[in-house]
């Protein structure tokens, strides 16, 4: 994939596969999270291949590690 020039790609950590289907996640009108499904093409170590149904510049959000809020465990009340 290295040799391919003026390609749009996005990361594979953002690539979900869903039922056969590429998706990414990218802001939606109102602000919150929303998935497009995309034409994936070549995959390399790091990126996939856009072949449509992203623009360029077209902004998309990558998984979020699951963070706890209290990773010390609450107590109960008393």
């Amino acid at each position: 994939m290295a040799d391919l020039e003026n390609v749009l790609v996005v990361p594979n950590s953002a690539v979900i596969e869903q039922g056969g289907r590429s998706v990414v996640t990218v802001p939606g009108p109102d602000g919150k999270p929303a998935q497009v499904q995309f034409q994936p093409g070549l995959v390399g170590d790091d990126n996939t291949q856009v072949q449509s149904g992203l623009n360029e510049g077209q902004e998309i959000q990558l998984p979020q590690a699951q963070v706890s809020a209290n990773p010390g465990g609450g107590g109960g009340g008393g």
